[in-house]
Formats: structure tokens, C-alpha cells, sequence
């Protein structure tokens, strides 16, 4: 038994060559006992004539075509992740995309230990992803700053946080840092200016947010630089410095010039790019 992806651009209840002839390949080799899936465009989400056929069916839906371009892709991904023998009449371009970021080799390395590090190794190897998926424990401060810069990216993907010290070392080492839009994260990065933020528990997501760093290293590199920017503003000093104004004075120190520099800039830089839209 083989695992077979079939790839097409119509598919009943559309009619056509294609569409007729997919179907019949498909219920051809699943009486082959061969485990079968069809991946394709179409009106809806689904049809009821899917839970007649003996083999699975992913349809990828034209109705909003910004978003048809994500899901076709994050549909591809998922299912040429998953078979080995893929059968392509349709949809050329996008499984020609998927396929070049697929054989990208990304290695994730975690860093700390806690309850949940048993499951996670064994859930690694249960995926086959023992030898993309590092985990390196507790780490000495020397040791995580090490890492640090050995890595492309930081993620931080909590359910709760305040103001992450993790986030803020990271920016320091000139980590672009994907982060879950909770707590006091977004006061550190700002989406697509020194980071990437993300919603939480959100795979999707984040996947797309780390293919976009791992497809555009000028991009990468443009963010880097301005995460270091932005963890100058949180100079220890400066921050007991506004900490004691504003213990003292009841109010907020005014910004520092460096920092009204750098919201200028980047008021600029979020204006040019709605302006590029």
C-alpha cells in the first residue's frame, strides 16, 4: 500500500476532462487498497458526494481569492508533507512553490525543560521529526546567549506573558522574534517593523510567519536590525530612570530623543507601507 496525493484544479461535481478523470483514478487505486487523497479547487469547503468516495478529498475553497492563495498553499504543504507518490494534473504552480520551500531543511532547536519535555520528545519521534526538532535543556546564561547566536529567528508563542526578558534578549542579539499577540509582547515588537506577532495556539499562523522569514533574508535581516533598535529603548538605566519619574511625578517621563527618533521612523516606515499597498 502506498500513501498518493492526486492534484487537481476541478473536480466533481464540476465536469471536464480532468475532473473525470482524477475521480476515476482515485477510486481506481483505492480499490487498490493504495491510501489515496485529492487535493482541489472548488466552489465550497466541501460536497456532500465526498463522504461517498473511498478516499479522501481536501478541497480548497475559490471564494475569497486572498485567501484561496494562502490555503491552497498551507493545504499543499500539509499533504505533500505526508505522501511520497504525488500525481500532479493541475495546480502546477503552487506545487512547484510548495514543493522548493518543502526541501528546505529547518532545524528547531528548544531551549529550557519543564513538565511537558517527555511528551514533546516523544511526540517529535512519533512525527519522524527527531532529526529537524533539538532539545537542549536548561541552558547557562552563556549558553542561551550562545544559542542565540546560532539561531535566524526566536519564538515566543504564550498564552500569557508580561514583558518578556526572553523577547527582549533576543532583540538585543539581533533576533527577529515571532510572538502570540498576548500580554506585554506587542509593546516590544510590532507586527512586520521588528517582528512578526502571531495569535496564539494558531498553527497556521505561525507557520506562515516562519516561512515568510525563512523565504525573504533581506526581510529577515531588515527586522534583526530594527529588534536591536527597539531593545535600546529598554536600557536597564533608562528604564529605573522613568520607573523613579514616574514614582516621583505621578506621569511618564516624555520619550528620550533616540526613542522619538526611532517612533518617527517608524511611523514613516508603516505609512510608506500602506501607502504601498
Amino acid at each position: 500500500m502506498a500513501r498518493v496525493l492526486l492534484v487537481t484544479d476541478i473536480f466533481p461535481p464540476q465536469i471536464g476532462g480532468p475532473a473525470t478523470f482524477i475521480d476515476r483514478l482515485a477510486h481506481s487505486l483505492a480499490s487498490r487498497n493504495h491510501d489515496v487523497t485529492a487535493v482541489c479547487s472548488s466552489s465550497g469547503r466541501r460536497d456532500p458526494s465526498d463522504a461517498a468516495r473511498p478516499f479522501a478529498v481536501r478541497r480548497v475553497s475559490l471564494a475569497s481569492r486572498e485567501r484561496y492563495e494562502i490555503f491552497v498553499r498551507l493545504r499543499l504543504a500539509i499533504e505533500m508533507a505526508r505522501h511520497r507518490l504525488i500525481f500532479v494534473n493541475g495546480l502546477e504552480r503552487y506545487v512547484t512553490e510548495v514543493n522548493q520551500l518543502l526541501r528546505r531543511r529547518y532545524i528547531l532547536k528548544i531551549v529550557g525543560d519543564g513538565p511537558e519535555w517527555p511528551h514533546l520528545v516523544e511526540l517529535s519521534a512519533q512525527l519522524g521529526l527527531s532529526d529537524r526538532v533539538v532539545f537542549h535543556g536548561r541552558l547557562s546564561a552563556d549558553g542561551v546567549r550562545d544559542a542565540m547566536g546560532r539561531a535566524h529567528a526566536l519564538v515566543l508563542t504564550s498564552l500569557y506573558e508580561g514583558l518578556s526578558h526572553t523577547v527582549l534578549e533576543a532583540s538585543a542579539a539581533g533576533l527577529p522574534c515571532i510572538v502570540s499577540d498576548r500580554g506585554g509582547n506587542e509593546e516590544v515588537v510590532r507586527h512586520a517593523q521588528n517582528g512578526l506577532v502571531v495569535p496564539p495556539q494558531n498553527v497556521d499562523r505561525l507557520a506562515d510567519a516562519l516561512r515568510w522569514l525563512g523565504a525573504d533574508e533581506t526581510f529577515r535581516r531588515t527586522l534583526a536590525a530594527s529588534a536591536m533598535e527597539t531593545a535600546r529603548a529598554f536600557d536597564l538605566a533608562d528604564t529605573v530612570t522613568r520607573t523613579e519619574h514616574l514614582l516621583l511625578n505621578g506621569s511618564e517621563a516624555p520619550p528620550r530623543t533616540d526613542e522619538r527618533s526611532h517612533q518617527k521612523l517608524a511611523s514613516s516606515a508603516k505609512a510608506g507601507a500602506l501607502g504601498n499597498v
